[in-house]
C-alpha cells in the first residue's frame, strides 16, 4: 500500500494503518505465545524427569533402610546369643569349678 504523504490522512488511511499495525502486532504475539508454549513443555519434561529421579532416589532410600534394619535386627540376635552364651559358659565353669571341688582338684585360673 502507497501512502501519499503530500495529502492529509483520512479516517480510513489512520484505521488501515493501525490495523496493519495490529496485525504485526498479533503476529508478534502469536510467535511469543508459541515460544513461551515451547518453553513451557521443556520445563513441564524436566520437571517430570525430576520427579522420576526424586522418586527413584526415594526408593533407593527405602531399600538401604529396610537393609540397614535387617543388619541391626541381626545385630541384635548376635548380641543375645553372645550374651546366652556368656551365661552358658559360666555356668559351665561354675559346674566345673564345683566338680573338681568335690573331687580335690585345684583348677588354675
Amino acid at each position: 500500500m502507497k501512502v501519499d504523504m503530500t495529502q492529509p490522512a483520512t479516517k480510513q488511511d489512520v484505521q488501515d494503518a493501525v490495523k496493519a499495525g495490529m496485525e504485526g502486532v498479533l503476529v508478534e504475539v502469536r510467535a511469543l505465545a508459541e515460544m513461551t508454549a515451547y518453553r513451557f513443555e521443556q520445563v513441564d519434561k524436566r520437571f517430570d524427569k525430576i520427579e522420576r529421579d526424586i522418586e527413584s532416589i526415594k526408593r533407593d532410600i527405602r531399600k538401604i533402610f529396610r537393609y540397614l534394619d535387617s543388619i541391626e535386627k541381626q545385630l541384635e540376635i548376635s548380641e543375645e546369643e553372645r550374651i546366652v552364651a556368656r551365661h552358658q559358659i559360666e555356668r559351665a565353669f561354675k559346674w566345673l569349678k564345683q566338680l573338681a571341688d568335690k573331687v580335690g582338684v585345684e583348677l588354675k585360673t
